[in-house]
């Protein structure tokens, strides 16, 4: 089940080696249950509910970032910006003919254009530079 996080071996073996890669992570995952990683093995948390602690932890939480770095990122930008659009569509449907612009949600800052200030807007990405973009997400 730690097999979830990239690791093939699953059950104590994995939970042990995903442990000494990512110690904090994981004694994160932990301790925000109120719970230690140290009682492990005891009476008290057992190796199975250690499995379920690891195999159902949050795609957002520490784990997640401390194991894929490259993602944690995008994973906030792609919720913020479906927040954003939820948010615009209530506004929208509540009252179409009389929303006014200070109604609508304020648009992420890292999601605004910089480049194009005062220019031209709508210009595209070139095809070339696209596909190296796209290509650079499925490349291992």
């Amino acid at each position: 089940m730690a097999g979830g996080f990239g690791y093939y071996s699953g059950g104590i073996i994995g939970l042990l080696l995903l442990h000494d890669e990512h110690p904090e992570a994981v004694e994160h995952e932990f301790i925000r249950l109120g719970l230690r990683w140290r009682n492990v093995g005891t009476d008290e948390l057992t190796w199975r509910d250690a499995l379920v602690i690891i195999s159902q932890a949050e795609a957002s939480g520490a784990l997640a970032r401390s194991k894929y770095p490259e993602f944690h990122e995008y994973f906030h930008r792609a919720a913020e910006m479906i927040l954003y659009e939820i948010r615009t569509l209530q506004v929208l449907h509540g009252n179409a003919s009389k929303a006014k612009k200070s109604d609508f949600p304020e648009v992420p800052e890292w999601a605004k254009d910089k480049t194009n200030v005062g220019g031209q807007k709508g210009n595209a990405l070139p095809f070339e530079e696209l596909q190296a973009f796209l290509d650079s997400f499925t490349t291992p």
